[in-house]
């Protein structure tokens, strides 16, 4: 996957959610993206991309700690 393709999946899923807000890319190199995605309720998902290692990772932020991470 490349992290075009990573974005545009990211970005058509948050789309697609009634609780979501748009991605924003909050960091992006030559090789890995850092997408935050706003939560209605309350708080934010962070969604990273590492192309040349394939590393995938989220976390789910509220009220400043980390509620969920895969």
């Amino acid at each position: 996957m490349t992290l075009d393709e990573f974005q545009r999946q990211v970005f058509g899923v948050a789309a697609a959610s009634p609780i979501c807000d748009i991605p924003l890319v909050w960091s992006l190199t030559s090789t890995s993206i850092k997408l935050r995605i706003e939560i209605a309720s309350g708080g934010f998902v962070d969604a990273f991309f590492n192309e040349q290692t394939g590393t995938t990772a989220y976390a789910l932020i509220r009220r400043g700690a980390r509620v969920f991470g895969a």
